[in-house]
């Protein structure tokens, strides 16, 4: 296991019954590596039968922890991804823990900077200049993974869904014997 995770777990706890939740243990939490997720164009994912959270290894360790937390977020219910990159974020903020107050920075920093450069590419221009020297690599890296690997293997998905409606133009169920 991860060796914030329990700190992580305690965030959760601390900012829900701080919103007034009601008193709830963390559910058990497993967290694991994954470079297949590459593949399908995901960052992470829960699954909620078993508890467990699959994040995509092929990103750099601070976006691995906020995904982590995002997925974890999912677990407890908040379905809505803007809600769980929220509380992902106030979760690692109340850990206590150094590097998930860091992963937490890094993370969000990683959603909202691509929308305020769509906005105002001055202001991310910037921005971008004061970052500090780990948050722009851990951000690049994030970056090229998801160029390098990510988008190749959804552009391969959506050739394939083209061949198959070329195949069958009109959606219709068809088996063959």
């Amino acid at each position: 296991m991860e060796e914030w995770v329990p700190d992580l777990q305690k965030g959760f706890v601390a900012v829900l019954a701080r919103y007034g939740y009601p008193e709830q243990t963390a559910p058990p939490l497993k967290v694991s590596r994954s470079g297949v997720l590459s593949f399908f164009g995901i960052l992470g994912l829960y699954a909620f039968p078993f508890g467990e959270v699959t994040v995509n290894g092929d990103y750099p360790d601070a976006l691995f922890c906020f995904t982590a937390a995002h997925e974890t977020a999912h677990g407890y219910g908040f379905s809505r991804e803007e809600e769980a990159d929220f509380l992902a974020f106030l979760a690692c903020e109340a850990s206590g823990n150094a590097y998930l107050q860091y992963a937490a920075a890094v993370g969000m920093l990683g959603r909202l900077l691509p929308v305020l450069y769509r906005e105002d590419p001055a202001a991310w221009q910037a921005l971008s200049d004061v970052l500090p020297q780990g948050a722009r690599e851990e951000l690049s890296k994030a970056n090229r993974t998801y160029s390098e690997a990510v988008l190749p293997a959804m552009a391969e998905e959506k050739e394939k869904k083209k061949r198959r409606k070329e195949k069958n133009p009109n959606g219709a169920f068809s088996l063959h014997v």
